[in-house]
C-alpha cells in the first residue's frame, strides 16, 4: 500500500522498482560527463603542472638510474678505496648535473612566466590605452558642446540693432527738402552699450546713382567713436537728421521731376553685454519723388559684424 502511493505521489509505474530491484537505483542519475579525479578534462590550470611533474620525475628517474650505473660500475674495481672514490665522485658530479638541468628548468619555467606577464601587461597597456583614447575623445567632444553652448547663450541672449523704418517728413515734390526720420530697433534679448551711427544723405545721379543702386555707395565720414548711449532690449531708438538745403535750383528741378534719387547710406556700431563689438551698414532711397516712406537699398541691410572702418566708406 504503501508502495502503491508513492508511485502514484511520483507518477510513475509501481512495478519498476521490483523489476529493477538489486541492479540499478532508478531515481539515481549519473552525468556522464562528471569529472574524474575533480579535475575538468580541459582545465588550462591543471595542463599547466604537466611540463612540472614530467622533468620532475624525469630528473628523479635520472638521478635513480644514475645512481645504479655508477655504483654497477663501480663493482667492477677490486679496490675498496678506489670503489668508493669513484662512487662519490661520480655521485657528485651527477647530482651537479642534475642541478645544472634542473636550475636550467626553472629558469625556462621562469622565462614562460615571465613572458605570460609581459604578454598580460602589454594587453592591459593596449586597453589602457584605448579607453584613453576614448577619453581624449570624450573630453574633447565635452569641450565642443561647452563651446557650442557658450555660442547660443552669447547668440541667444546678445542684442541685436537694425534699422527698422526711416521716413521723411514730406514728399519729394512738396519742394521742401527732405527731413528724413530714422528709427533703430534692439530685437535682441539684452542691452546694447555705446550705441552710434554715421548717416549720409544726398540726391544722386549719373555714374554714382547708378552705383548705389548695385550697392556702392559714396564715401563716409569716419564714425563718432563717443557712444549716443543704450537700447535697451526690445526697444526703439529714432533718430532725426538735420534739414539740408538745395544746394542749386538745378538740383531742386532734377529731384521734382525725379531724375535724381534721394538716398541715405551709413553704419551703426554698438556692443553687447559681453563686450563684442558689432556693425551693420544700411542705404535707404525714395522710391520716386511722391512718397515719404524710405525703400531699403542694395548696401548693407543684410548682414552684421562688418568691421566699422571698412563699412564707413565704400570707394565710388
Amino acid at each position: 500500500m504503501g508502495g502503491e502511493a508513492h508511485a502514484a505521489v511520483r507518477g510513475r509505474d509501481g512495478l519498476a522498482p521490483g523489476l529493477l530491484h538489486d541492479t540499478q537505483d532508478p531515481q539515481l542519475v549519473v552525468d556522464q560527463d562528471v569529472v574524474i579525479g575533480r579535475i575538468e578534462p580541459l582545465d588550462v590550470r591543471a595542463s599547466r603542472k604537466w611540463p612540472a611533474i614530467v622533468a620532475t620525475t624525469s630528473l628523479l628517474s635520472a638521478a635513480i638510474g644514475g645512481i645504479w650505473i655508477i655504483v654497477w660500475s663501480g663493482a667492477a674495481i677490486l679496490d675498496v678505496a678506489l670503489r668508493l672514490g669513484f662512487v662519490a665522485t661520480s655521485v657528485l658530479n651527477l647530482f651537479i648535473l642534475i642541478a645544472i638541468v634542473a636550475q636550467a628548468c626553472i629558469y625556462w619555467s621562469q622565462r614562460n612566466t615571465m613572458s605570460r606577464q609581459l604578454n598580460e601587461m602589454r594587453r592591459q597597456l593596449d586597453a589602457m590605452n584605448a579607453q584613453s583614447r576614448i577619453m581624449s575623445e570624450s573630453l574633447a567632444l565635452t569641450r565642443k558642446l561647452t563651446e557650442q553652448n557658450e555660442i547660443f547663450g552669447r547668440v541667444s541672449t546678445r542684442a541685436y540693432v537694425f534699422l527698422d523704418t526711416a521716413t521723411i517728413e514730406a514728399p519729394i515734390n512738396s519742394g521742401k527738402y527732405p527731413l528724413a526720420r530714422i528709427v533703430f530697433k534692439n530685437s535682441g534679448k539684452s542691452p546694447a552699450f555705446a550705441h552710434r551711427v554715421r548717416i549720409e544723405q544726398a540726391f544722386l545721379t549719373g555714374d554714382t546713382l547708378e552705383k548705389a543702386k548695385k550697392g556702392v555707395m559714396p564715401t563716409m565720414r569716419p564714425l563718432n567713436k563717443r557712444g549716443l548711449g543704450i537700447i535697451g532690449a526690445d526697444h526703439f531708438v529714432t533718430l532725426h537728421l538735420d534739414r539740408d538745403s538745395w544746394k542749386s535750383e538745378e538740383d531742386e528741378r532734377l529731384a521734382m521731376e525725379g531724375k535724381s534719387i534721394f538716398f541715405l547710406w551709413g553704419v551703426a556700431v554698438y556692443s553687447d553685454i559681453y563686450g563684442v563689438e558689432h556693425s551693420t551698414t544700411f542705404s535707404l532711397y525714395a522710391r520716386n519723388e511722391k512718397v515719404t516712406n524710405l525703400s531699403f537699398g542694395s548696401f548693407g541691410n543684410d548682414f552684421e559684424d562688418g568691421q566699422a572702418e571698412n563699412d564707413e566708406a565704400k570707394p565710388n
